[in-house]
This record gives C-alpha cells, sequence and structure tokens, in this order.
C-alpha cells in the first residue's frame, strides 16, 4: 500500500497550492548502479486525479510522476519531513501487523474451545491490574 494512506495531516507545514507556488524541491534519484540519494529537483505539474508530481531534476534533466513521500520542497523543514515520513511507515507496519493478526484469528476454529471460568476471568482481571474487580459479576 502506498505510504500516502497513512500520512498524518498534522506534519503538514504549508497548503498543497502554496507548495506548488514554490517548485523547488528534492527527490530521491537512484543511479544505474542501485544508489539512491535525493537530490534537488522542480515540481513541472501536480496530477489532482492521480495524487502524483511530475517533476525535473536538475542535474540530468530526466522527467519523471512521484508521490508526495519521495518528494520535499525546499521551503518545507526537511527534519519534519523525515518524521512525517518514519510516521507513516510505522502507522503502515501497525496495519499490516494488525492485518495479519486478523486474518490469523479468523482462520481458527472455534469449535471445541474450552470456556474460561469464573476462577479464571478473575484472575486475567487481576493480572489486568484492574481494581474493584468484583464489580463485574464474575
Amino acid at each position: 500500500m502506498p505510504l500516502e494512506i497513512f500520512d498524518d495531516s498534522s506534519y503538514e507545514e504549508y497548503s498543497l497550492d502554496y507548495l506548488l507556488k514554490h517548485p523547488d524541491a528534492f527527490s530521491r534519484y537512484r543511479e544505474i548502479s542501485g544508489a539512491v540519494y535525493w537530490t534537488e529537483c522542480k515540481v513541472i505539474r501536480y496530477d489532482k486525479k492521480k495524487e502524483l508530481f511530475t517533476i525535473e531534476w536538475t542535474k540530468t534533466h530526466k522527467k519523471k510522476k512521484v508521490a508526495r513521500y519521495n518528494l520535499r520542497f525546499a521551503i518545507e523543514n526537511e527534519k519534519k519531513f523525515n518524521e512525517r515520513v518514519e510516521n507513516a511507515k510505522k502507522s503502515a507496519k501497525r496495519y499490516e501487523y494488525q492485518f495479519r493478526f486478523n486474518s490469523r484469528v479468523q482462520q481458527m476454529s472455534l469449535e471445541n474451545l474450552p470456556e474460561l471460568t469464573k476462577i479464571n476471568i478473575q484472575e486475567i482481571i487481576k493480572k489486568m491490574a484492574i481494581s474493584n474487580y468484583q464489580r463485574y459479576n464474575y
């Protein structure tokens, strides 16, 4: 899934319209050797429907369509941008773990499962450190 799905808008410093008025930016560039680094580019256009930016790298003049997390505008705070990307990566990972867990649980059989006794439930509540656990009428 694209990282943009897990974006946290609280990291936004500027509106998209404002950023597009300041087209100087940086984007990831991959060499034939496999080396990847951020380098200067200009944003040429933005496709609202596809949510992709068309950029042109300053040194090579190659053009490419990139998603938001492959583009940092020059006016943006680099540290805050990197935190935004890392936060999205963590959210994506949490989603993946939850999705895998839910899939596994849904595949489990519910037949022949033992029921918890009243004592089992009270022990669980004690371990959860809930005071006055008797109020649950178990």
